[in-house]
């Protein structure tokens, strides 16, 4: 394996888990955000990383959850917000780029 190639792997690795990385901490960061009834949406969040890709998936495993996102004429009374995944990505997106950035700078030094 040539040098560039080990560099572009490197570069990819650490791409790789620094989304990881700022996916887990969206869905921590938007907890707080989401709508809640009983509580069982907040709990269904997961991040699944997307295999051979630069990329994650924050999941809610609740049928409702995608209605709870979009739809923003429904109230919620208890707390919470629809929007909260865009919302939690726009307000930390240069935390998240500058995290993925120095990622990626740590493992080609």
């Amino acid at each position: 394996m040539s040098h560039v190639e080990e560099v572009a792997r490197a570069i990819e690795a650490a791409a790789a888990a620094a989304v990881v990385e700022v996916a887990e901490d969206a869905l921590t960061e938007a907890s707080d955000d989401v709508p809640v009834d009983q509580g069982d949406l907040r709990r269904a969040g997961e991040v699944l990383a997307v295999s051979d890709e630069c990329a994650a998936i924050v999941a809610y495993d609740i049928p409702y959850a995608a209605r709870q996102h979009e739809d923003t004429t429904l109230n919620h009374p208890r707390g919470g917000e629809a929007g909260w995944l865009r919302k939690t990505f726009e307000r930390n997106e240069q935390r998240y780029v500058d995290h993925i950035a120095n990622a990626i700078r740590s493992a080609t030094s």
